[in-house]
């Protein structure tokens, strides 16, 4: 074991070059022994050569050797074990001890992709309910007051007020061909978004305005004219009232709920068209009017405030 400071920092040197040397030449056993020799063995004592006997290989624990040779012993060994290392042909080294690392565990296999599933398409609309099968008879009406009955005529017709009053009033007496008519979805369309119906709609007295205006030939007095001769057909009416268009109108004009309770806009009605006021109170409309529930409380709204809400 080293005895003196010399001999401690030698061998200290020594431990050092052994680490370095542990992953190259496999001498991590002989870094073992060096330590193991440093806590509990004697340090070796050198013996007096014999006379005629082979010389001894020198030891590195040997304290007796210059820093120096020990260097250089150490080196040696070092480059040695590169060239066994570098040596295609040379034994594999000692394996080194120490920390080994795990192998990497190997990825999970992942799944091959699912086949892509695409959203079922949406269902389709459900096609309108067919409208009442006419007769040979009512087709020949219906094509006569439109002038041949067709999509772009419904809408055309729709469009505008005076074409829609005269082919109603041609067929007041066919009630299933006035169902076909203002049912016609077209039809609905084109008169409800027609300028002159969004401006009743949306004001309430513009609809009163309308309603009081006698003077305007395609106005209130038409229909009025129109439907005047018609009173009589209490079937024909009810088509009318209970029709698609009419529930449409009733439905999504808010001006006409809005009217009918206000007494000035009922009053400004009733003194400037009393003939409006006359066919309301007409037997066979209100009758028909039993068909169509929306326009009987719209008519009921609007007599009650009339009489100040008797009725």
């Amino acid at each position: 074991m080293p005895s003196t400071e010399q001999d401690e920092a030698a061998f200290n040197r020594i431990i050092l070059a052994g680490l370095a040397l542990m992953g190259l030449t496999g001498a991590g056993a002989v870094f073992i022994l060096m330590a193991q020799s440093r806590g509990s063995a004697p340090a070796p004592q050198v013996q007096p050569a014999q006379p005629g006997a082979s010389p001894s290989r020198p030891s590195v624990f040997d304290s007796a050797r210059s820093e120096t040779e020990l260097s250089s012993q150490l080196n040696a060994r070092a480059a040695l074990g590169r060239e066994r290392t570098d040596d295609p042909g040379a034994a594999s080294p000692a394996p080194t001890m120490g920390y080994r690392p795990e192998p990497a565990p190997a990825a999970p296999a992942v799944p091959p992709p699912a086949a892509e599933r695409r959203p079922a398409p949406p269902p389709a609309a459900p096609a309108p309910a067919p409208g009442p099968e006419l007769s040979r008879s009512e087709s020949a009406a219906l094509d006569q007051a439109t002038g041949g009955w067709g999509d772009k005529v419904a809408a055309r017709i729709g469009a505008t007020g005076p074409l829609l009053v005269k082919a109603v009033v041609k067929v007041l007496k066919y009630p299933k061909v006035v169902e076909v008519m203002l049912g016609n979805k077209l039809l609905i369309d084109a008169f409800m978004s027609s300028s002159r119906v969004q401006r009743k709609c949306s004001s309430p007295q513009a609809l009163a305005d309308y309603l009081s205006d006698t003077k305007d030939p395609v106005g209130v007095k038409l229909f009025q004219s129109g439907f005047k001769g018609a009173m009589s057909s209490q079937e024909g009416l009810g088509a009318v009232l209970g029709s698609k268009l009419t529930s449409t109108v009733m439905q999504n004009c808010s001006s006409v709920g809005a009217m009918v309770k206000n007494p000035a806009m009922v009053k400004q009605i009733a003194e400037n068209n009393p003939e409006a006021l006359m066919m309301l109170m007409n037997p066979n409309l209100i009758l028909a009017m039993t068909k169509a529930p929306l326009v009987m409380g719209t008519i009921g709204e609007f007599q009650k405030t009339q009489t100040g809400g008797k009725r």
